[in-house]
């Protein structure tokens, strides 16, 4: 009897291993390249990190930045903004992580460190004059408290569609936006940790082949 369950048990792992394998082979990642492997994409170095990063414009006109939306988002939707590079010396960045900016990196990852890089952005460009900042969504929320520590460092400031601006009311949000996790958000969390057993054996597949 024993047997006979280790058996079946054996079975069921070795199709779910041959299954995941093939599903591996069959659906590949598509795995962009960032800073740190493509040294092609414009890229700066400020606070200790790499950032995928183009500027338009006379860098002797004011500057404004454009911060994305996200998190996790990247400056692409928001090169309209490449329109004003007439008047101003306009600058965009993926930040940390996100986009094509390094995924490699020693810091603490919270809302802080995004403030310190927009602020080593600030510092980099502005010719040591006030800039104007443009933030969309989550990037107007990292504009609204980076104005907060830095007042002096902006002329003026763009809020679009900015997310929660005020602490005493992100707890009445958040207990408006649903129940929490659901079952299927478990089923797509299992699924992003399963994805990097897929991104492991699709590396060790363009070794060999490269080999």
């Amino acid at each position: 009897m024993l047997f006979k369950i280790l058996k079946v048990t054996g079975a069921i792992v070795l199709s779910a291993i041959v299954g995941f394998y093939i599903v591996t082979l069959a659906f590949p990642i598509n795995m962009i390249n960032t800073v740190d492997n493509d040294p092609s994409l414009p890229s700066i170095t400020l606070n200790g990190h790499s950032f995928h990063s183009e500027s338009f414009g006379n860098p002797n006109n004011p500057v404004l930045i454009a911060v994305h939306g996200g998190p996790g988002g990247d400056y692409r939707y928001m090169q309209s903004l490449k329109a004003l590079s007439s008047k101003y010396f306009v600058v965009f960045y993926d930040q940390r992580m996100t986009g094509l900016s390094s995924r490699k990196s020693t810091a603490k990852i919270d809302v802080q460190i995004y403030m310190d890089d927009l602020h080593a952005f600030v510092t980099h460009y502005s010719n040591d004059k006030p800039v104007y900042i443009v933030g969309h969504s989550w990037g107007g929320m990292i504009a609204s408290s980076y104005i907060g520590q830095h007042p002096k460092a902006v002329d003026k400031i763009v809020m679009i569609e900015p997310g929660i601006l005020r602490a005493d009311l992100a707890g009445a949000y958040l207990n408006q936006t649903g129940p929490g996790l659901t079952f299927m958000d478990f089923v797509s969390f299992g699924g992003i940790w399963l994805n990097q057993w897929r991104e492991t054996l699709l590396m060790m597949n363009m070794r060999g082949m490269i080999m």
